[in-house]
């Protein structure tokens, strides 16, 4: 069985307590202190139309890094794996490069 597949099962075998702890856990955590310090070169993707957390996040995000490139998908959203797998997977491999 695929490693892609074994995950999905896992995410889909989790009950809405386990997942309303995690989303919990996110919103109270705070991680913008240091993330200056942060020399890993970073590359930061959103979805322009993300109606989870808004692309103007992620752009901040990249803009507190040290070193990010900054990548906004006009017209996807949240799903970006889903919605566009192959800009993505390419857009990856550029940054690698």
């Amino acid at each position: 069985m695929a490693k892609a597949t074994m995950r999905g099962e896992a995410i889909a075998k989790l009950d809405c307590s386990e997942l309303l702890q995690g989303l919990d856990y996110l919103q109270r955590m705070d991680v913008r202190k240091g993330l200056n310090q942060i020399a890993v070169p970073t590359l930061v993707v959103h979805g322009r139309e993300d109606r989870i957390v808004p692309w103007q996040a992620g752009e901040w995000l990249s803009g507190a890094l040290a070193v990010s490139n900054w990548c906004c998908y006009e017209g996807l959203g949240h799903a970006l794996p889903i919605q566009a797998a192959a800009r993505l997977a390419a857009d990856i491999r550029s940054f690698l490069a």
